[in-house]
């Protein structure tokens, strides 16, 4: 029995041993490194590796790992699982790829993004693929890539693309928005803008015609969606970012960043609607600023989904949209269909917009933003024969664009975005992101496209990789001294001036030190300086003079520290230059600036030098003894800080002006200093720099107070004679014209005389044959009340004529105390004959009837008559003579008669009073040309005053003033 049981346990021990066996071989084909003779150098190679290498078991669980994205000691990873460092939203995703993995038995490729580790976040690349052993797979190999960096620039990319598709779409959508459709547009586009970016708050705010007020036009919030907003904003609640708006620039309120004081509106603003910052952009319309396009940022989110450079983008691109959009829309409700408007409207687009037709491509309309991409004035694209399209696109495009454009027209349906290649006018190659529409323009299909130039995002990396070699390229032929030294002193790098300067060539000087190079005092010196640098991690600048044998130079050296760790730099670049010679133009200049300071300084006239600041630089002794302060104490300052405000504001036009023309101007000027008030003949000449541009004005001034002063006297001298030639000039014609006066006078006298003693004798007649008569009309009659006017007016002409005998003979009246509204009554009923003839309407404003005043009644009947008589002549048919009588508080006679004739001419207003002259025909009245002269020589014995005056619509009123007090008085 013992023997048969013996082979039966050496199999059970033989299994044993191979189980074991299979166990370490599955094992050391799980980690390597457990193997005691290729443990070290397995370690090493995957400790090295630049990926993360990690063994799991099918639950997820690190069985090993090389290193940890945190940095942390990989130790701390084994015995987690690999959802221990994903967001809880991916476990299950993780669970899936591994179960694939293991069901598959393959490898699976995913993706992590924005994970945080750590408090780090990182985007990874997962591999993973099941380990076999013996037909098992009880773990398997995860290959672990960060690809943070790669993941933040295609983010970057596509969120940079998706703010040009949003642009592009908006653009194009508004070009054919109706105008009733454009307020609803600029909503969605603010909603889609908003959404995308993630702001907190997007709107469009308009000015008021006045620029005084700005209302929201359109508000999209993340909480609320879009809504209306506040109205009639006052512009002086945001002074600082509305100038700035209206100055057409982007304006940045950051409670984060430092604002400008004028800014602290603002910023309370911000603070008070919890805001962390508000971009907004112009919104232009021609050259009229209509308003703004704003996002608010919330305070409560740290990051946006959007670089501020890229808020900003979209903020100009809407504010330029919009404000074409509303132009349009502006011109749309004009004229609906007007050409020309829609054209502006397309020509300040941003984006290149082209409509090309025809079965030979021809191009049809191009705006200047198409025509400059492709380098054509805008008419010279539009003049390109059939075909012309296909000059412009790269070669290699032709056919197939070709073919594309006629498909395009025939409506077969095509990708609207592509990326194409155009050869500019000039040969350069030009990337053009295309969105192409089929359309119909004039009647006819066509096709259009719209164009973003993507050169320069094309060129980017192509220029990156050419930087390197170009600035090599620029090291290698200048001629300034360029070298690298590491911190042994040991060049690294000398570019072929560097080394000609030491006689050598470049290859000569790579790795020695400055000492094997040069004699021992001046490398040391320099060395002194590179271990500065070395130690201190600080670029430095130093100018020192090298003194060879054969000759010294004067270098100036800039040293930047290159890989700076822990505030030391590994390597100095440095660039020197030879300035030997400047130096010597230095000492040379100094010679001649000494020259000539001592001949400003000896010099009796105001020499001074003034910059672009209108700070003064320099001033001469006697410039500084003229305005009371030393050259030092007036040195640096202001000209308003030396003068007062006229004199400086005077002299600050003047040298504004010799910086913008950039010549010289002489003037003279008149200031007061504080010791005296001088005149001053200054001559400004510009003082320019190497490059040719006016840096400051030098002024050179002399005192001619005196030679002023002497011509002052000899105007005024002039002035007093000419004074006393006008004076007696006029002397002069004021006796001839009252020579002519007498004259008149005199003649109109005499003739007045013969035709008085002509009507007496016939007067009396009447006046006897009348009084006869009278008494036979009985009282009863309706006529008798006019017999004792009729008596009355017999008297008062013969009153008259007795007056016009004696015109130049004046005799004392004997005043009365009557009514003067009675006078007016008897006046108008003798008069309204007259004025029934001639259509006139003749009305009287009496006031107080009874109001009794004392002077000669028939001379205030015969003033009457004349003025409404005059007044009902002047009158057109339908017209109205109003006659006013008063009598005034303090006693003065006020009478006024006014007509609505058409005034009198401004060149006969001087001759109305002179006798004989008269305007009338000789028919009904005689128009003697006496009636307003006894007027006015009656009106001045009673002491009175007589003038008129003819308003604006028409017509005369003569207004006369007769003091009370007439007892006596002599009327002429």
């Amino acid at each position: 029995m013992p023997d048969a049981k013996k082979p039966k346990r050496a199999p059970a021990r033989k299994s044993r041993a191979a189980k074991k066996t299979r166990e370490a071989a599955g094992k050391a084909a799980r980690d390597p490194t457990s193997h005691p003779k290729t443990s070290r150098r397995y370690r090493e190679i995957l400790d090295h590796m630049p990926l993360i290498l990690a063994e799991i078991d099918r639950s997820g669980k690190v069985l090993y790992v090389n290193r940890t994205l945190s940095g942390a000691r990989p130790e701390s990873a084994i015995g987690k699982t690999i959802s221990d460092f994903l967001p809880e939203t991916e476990h299950a995703f993780v669970r899936e790829k591994i179960e694939e993995a293991f069901r598959t038995r393959s490898t699976v490729d995913y993706e992590h993004h924005d994970i945080a580790i750590d408090g780090r976040r990182f985007s990874i690349a997962v591999r993973l693929r099941p380990i076999e052993t013996d037909g098992d797979a009880p773990s398997a190999a995860l290959l672990i890539q960060d690809i943070t960096e790669r993941a933040r620039l295609e983010q970057n990319l596509a969120k940079r693309l998706e703010i040009e598709r949003l642009l592009v779409e908006t653009s194009g959508k508004f070009i054919n928005t109706p105008a009733e459709e454009v307020d609803a547009a600029i909503a969605d586009a603010l909603r889609r803008a908003g959404e995308l970016t993630g702001v907190e708050n997007a709107a469009l705010l308009l000015f008021s015609e006045d620029k005084a007020t700005f209302s929201h036009a359109s508000v999209w919030t993340r909480a609320e969606g879009t809504r209306g907003g506040p109205q009639e904003i006052e512009t002086a609640s945001f002074p600082w970012m509305v100038r700035k708006i209206l100055n057409r620039e982007t304006v940045v309120l950051d409670v984060s960043e430092d604002l400008p004081p004028d800014a602290e509106r603002e910023r309370a603003w911000l603070q008070g609607m919890r805001v962390r910052a508000s971009l907004n952009a112009p919104v232009l319309c021609g050259e009229d600023v209509l308003g703004f396009v704003g996002f608010l940022l919330s305070a409560s989110r740290e990051e946006t989904l959007f670089t501020s450079e890229d808020l900003l983008l979209v903020l100009r691109a809407l504010g330029a949209i919009f404000g074409s959009a509303m132009m349009r829309k502006r011109n749309e409700e004009r004229a609906q269909r007007d050409e020309v408007r829609f054209r502006r409207i397309v020509e300040q687009s941003l984006l290149g917009i082209l409509i090309v037709q025809g079965e030979d491509p021809r191009i049809v309309f191009a705006n200047r933003a198409a025509a400059e991409m492709l380098g054509f004035e805008h008419e010279e694209i539009l003049g390109l024969s059939p075909g012309g399209i296909l000059g412009i696109s790269h070669p290699e495009e032709k056919e197939h664009l070709l073919s594309t454009y006629r498909e395009r027209l025939l409506g077969v349906d095509h990708p609207p975005e592509r990326e194409i290649r155009a050869v500019r006018r000039d040969g350069a190659l030009r990337w053009l992101r295309a969105y192409s529409a089929a359309i119909e323009y004039r009647g006819e299909p066509a096709v259009q496209l719209f164009c973003i130039d993507d050169t320069a995002r094309r060129n980017a990396e192509e220029a990156l990789r050419r930087s390197e070699e170009s600035y090599r390229l620029l090291a290698e032929s200048a001629h300034d001294y360029i070298f690298v030294q590491g911190s042994d002193m040991r060049f690294r790098y000398v570019n072929p001036a560097m080394a000609s300067f030491i006689d050598l060539r470049p290859e000569e000087v790579i790795g020695r030190t400055l000492g094997e190079l040069v004699p021992l005092d001046i490398a040391l010196g320099r060395e002194r300086n590179m271990r500065s640098v070395l130690e201190s991690g600080r670029p430095a600048s130093f100018r020192s003079a090298l003194k060879f044998p054969h000759k010294t130079f004067v270098l100036e050296t800039n040293l930047v520290p290159l890989h700076v760790e822990g505030g030391k730099a590994s390597a100095v670049l440095g660039i020197a230059r030879d300035v030997t010679e400047e130096e010597r133009n230095k000492e040379k200049l100094r010679e001649s600036e000494e020259k000539y300071r001592a001949l400003a300084e000896s010099s009796l006239d105001f020499i001074f030098l003034i910059d672009a600041e209108l700070r003064v630089e320099y001033v001469n002794t006697a410039a500084s003894r003229a305005v009371g302060l030393t050259p030092e104490e007036a040195a640096g300052k202001r000209l308003d800080e030396i003068f007062e405000a006229t004199v400086a504001e005077d002299y600050a036009a003047g040298i504004f002006e010799v910086f913008q023309a950039g010549t010289a101007m002489t003037a003279e000027r008149f200031f007061r200093t504080p010791r005296a008030a001088l005149w001053i003949a200054t001559t400004l000449a510009p003082i320019r720099s190497a490059d040719g541009e006016v840096r400051a004005v030098l002024g050179v001034s002399r005192d001619v107070t005196e030679r002023k002063e002497a011509e002052e006297r000899m105007r005024a001298h002039s002035e007093e004679l000419e004074v006393l030639v006008r004076e007696r000039t006029e002397r002069v014609r004021t006796l001839e014209r009252h020579q002519a006066e007498i004259e008149k006078l005199a003649a109109t006298g005499r003739m007045a005389a013969r035709v008085a003693h002509e009507i007496n004798n016939p007067l009396a007649g009447i006046r006897n044959s009348f009084v006869l008569i009278k008494d036979a009309i009985p009282p009863e009659n309706p006529y008798a009340r006019y017999v004792p006017i009729i008596l009355r007016e017999i008297d008062s002409i013969a009153f008259i004529v007795s007056q016009m005998s004696t015109l130049h003979s004046p005799e004392i009246g004997a005043p009365s105390r009557f009514p003067p509204a009675r006078c007016a009554e008897e006046v108008a009923t003798l008069l309204r004959r007259t004025s029934e003839k001639r259509g006139v309407r003749l009305e009287l404003d009496l006031g107080d009837g009874r109001a009794a005043f004392t002077m000669t009644e028939p001379l205030l009947r015969q003033i009457l008559y004349n003025l409404i008589l005059n007044a009902i002549e002047a009158s057109p048919p339908e017209g109205r003579v109003l006659v006013r009588t008063r009598v005034l508080d303090d006693g003065v006679l006020l009478v006024e008669v006014a007509d609505e004739g058409p005034g009198i001419p401004e060149e006969n207003r001087w001759k109305i009073y002179e006798p004989l002259f008269t305007t009338k025909s000789p028919g009904e009245t005689g128009g003697l040309g006496l009636g307003l002269p006894v007027v006015k020589s009656v009106i001045e014995a009673l002491k009175g005053s007589i003038d008129f005056a003819c308003p604006p619509g028409g017509g005369t009123v003569f207004r006369i003033l007769i003091p009370p007090g007439q007892e006596g008085s002599q009327a002429s």
